[in-house]
């Protein structure tokens, strides 16, 4: 263990980082936003963009019977 690490916890220091409940707060708010935006965010756009994708293979097909 570095010594510095046990120096800092025998003179009674606070430490640099403090993990209590709201862990568990900041947990639970990034689960509900991520819900959130795939819902209404990541799941349209992929949906638009399949639709797109179905339309340009629609407009090539077409045009290659056009040709032929």
């Amino acid at each position: 263990m570095d010594p510095s690490v046990v120096l800092t916890v025998a003179s009674g220091t606070p430490p640099l980082l403090d993990i209590d409940l709201t862990v568990l707060l900041q947990f639970g708010l990034f689960v509900t936003l991520f819900l959130i935006a795939r819902a209404r965010l990541f799941q349209p756009y992929l949906a638009m963009r399949e639709r797109r994708t179905a339309g340009i293979d629609g407009a090539r097909a077409e045009a290659v019977n056009m040709q032929a």
